[in-house]
């Protein structure tokens, strides 16, 4: 899911599945990428999240794109990471992603207060963002095909 301003991007990636958790009622830890990039400077780490957060992600922005809802916001269980939605007049919507300690891009000058990226929408760019995020979190349940020799 990649959301793009004229400042700047975010983009968040599936990787695939992490190592199974023992403990937990969520068995399905996903290893993902988030890479920003302002001003010519990229930074990219991996994280893991769960799945359910990414299910709640994409919930809470399919609300807001069908106009259910006029605001939405997430904090991550994996620390650094908050989505912060919003409709906006004229089929807009702003959408405001706070990385924080260890989340922070190690390019952004002030480490300590937190990188806010800021986008503003359409409503065919959301529904791209989450189409995007669907189809990669789809594309973990289907099996891998059989390898041939």
């Amino acid at each position: 899911m990649k959301i793009s301003s004229s400042t700047g991007s975010f983009e968040l990636r599936i990787q695939g599945y992490g190592p199974k958790e023992i403990h937990g009622r969520e068995r399905h830890s996903l290893l993902c990428e988030l890479s920003t990039q302002r001003e010519e400077r990229t930074f990219i780490q991996q994280t893991p999240l769960k799945t359910w957060e990414i299910n709640r992600l994409l919930n809470g922005l399919r609300l807001l794109s069908k106009r259910v809802v006029t605001h939405q916001t997430l904090t991550l269980a994996q620390p650094g990471v908050s989505v912060n939605a919003r409709a906006l007049p004229d089929q807009q919507y702003q959408v405001l992603i706070l990385l924080t300690n260890p989340q922070t891009p190690s390019w952004y000058p002030y480490p300590e207060s937190g990188c806010l990226m800021d986008a503003t929408l359409s409503r065919q760019q959301l529904k791209e963002a989450i189409k995007d995020l669907s189809r990669q979190l789809a594309s973990l349940a289907t099996p891998l095909p059989a390898s041939t020799k």
